[in-house]
């Protein structure tokens, strides 16, 4: 009875071990492919930086940052314009009579 329980016993560490190299295997198969899933994603994702990094900007100097501020100005002169506060308006007056005589005024 006894030797008949070693055996068995015996029987279920050989099967024990045998189960835990398989999971072993498994486990060791499952980090290399993730390891080289994201080896390779890695990879892919540097080149495309490094292709939208090596594309060339413009540089900005001194005369272009110049020429945009001047055309900024020119389509947008403010000095032309002016505000008057406290003017009251009507559907058919005429606007231009009012402010000639309110810079008449002011002269």
């Amino acid at each position: 009875l006894k030797s008949g329980l070693i055996r068995s016993q015996s029987t279920v560490i050989k099967l024990q071990a045998e189960l835990l190299e398989i999971k072993s295997n498994q486990l060791e198969s499952v980090h290399s492919t993730v390891k080289t899933a994201v080896q390779d994603t890695v990879q892919a994702e540097i080149k495309s930086y490094s292709k939208a990094v090596s594309k060339t900007a413009p540089v900005l100097t001194e005369e272009n940052l110049k020429k945009v501020v001047q055309n900024a100005v020119s389509e947008e002169d403010r000095s032309r314009n002016v505000l008057i506060f406290g003017l009251k308006e009507s559907d058919e007056e005429k606007l231009c009579d009012k402010v000639d005589v309110i810079f008449q005024q002011i002269d």
